[in-house]
């Protein structure tokens, strides 16, 4: 049984000009047969009526039935797909992102990791530092050096410059305590002096600023 079918307008031309009765005949032949699949035992004008009209309600019928079964196919198939490919989206996802503590975790050696980057200081910082140590270091002389090394202690990058602040006090306070060692070179009448690696380096770098 079809909850409904198609009337066109061509259908109630070929009745409005039947006689009442006959009219009313061929109208109920026709919903019967559209709506129930049911033939009517009918002749006359209403057999003929009936005949015109039946093969466009088969017709439509058959395009009915064959959407119906389609679209069914098609929404069964589309729905599984997309659950599917939601699931393993989802799978995906929850393998990538850590839950609770463990977010927690990442979070935290993520902030460890930003903290222990390095920073170069400015000069107020190393000046600041240098004042309350009172150690007699020359602040801009040593912003100077490690900038120009790129904040590079060796060929290693620096991780505590207040650190090398305190390596070069202990060097300023050895270098008042003691004097330049001066030997005689066995090979030429040139004097050799012992120079510390650091010293060598702001020597030319001092030297190629003059």
């Amino acid at each position: 049984m079809n909850d409904g079918f198609v009337f066109y307008a061509s259908f109630y031309d070929a009745l409005s000009d039947l006689p009442d009765d006959i009219r009313v005949q061929a109208y109920d032949a026709i919903c019967r047969y559209a709506l129930l699949g049911e033939e009517p035992d009918c002749g006359g004008v209403v057999r003929t009526v009936f005949k015109l009209v039946k093969p466009q309600i088969d017709a439509n019928n058959k395009r009915r039935e064959a959407g119906r079964k389609g679209g069914q196919a098609y929404r069964k198939h589309d729905v599984s797909a997309e659950e599917a490919k939601a699931s393993k989206q989802e799978a995906n996802v929850s393998k990538q992102e850590p839950k609770g503590k463990e977010k927690v975790k990442v979070k935290a050696k993520e902030n460890v990791k930003e903290s222990k980057r390095f920073t170069p200081p400015s000069l107020e910082e190393v000046a600041g530092y240098c004042f309350d140590r009172n150690n007699g270091v020359d602040p801009q002389r040593f912003v100077d050096f490690y900038s120009s090394k790129g904040w590079k202690v060796g060929n290693s990058p620096m991780k505590d410059w207040k650190a090398a602040v305190r390596t070069w006090e202990r060097r300023e306070d050895k270098r008042q305590d003691q004097k330049p060692v001066i030997k005689k070179n066995a090979f030429t009448r040139f004097d050799q002096r012992e120079y510390d690696e650091s010293d060598l380096e702001l020597q030319l770098l001092e030297g190629v600023r003059r």
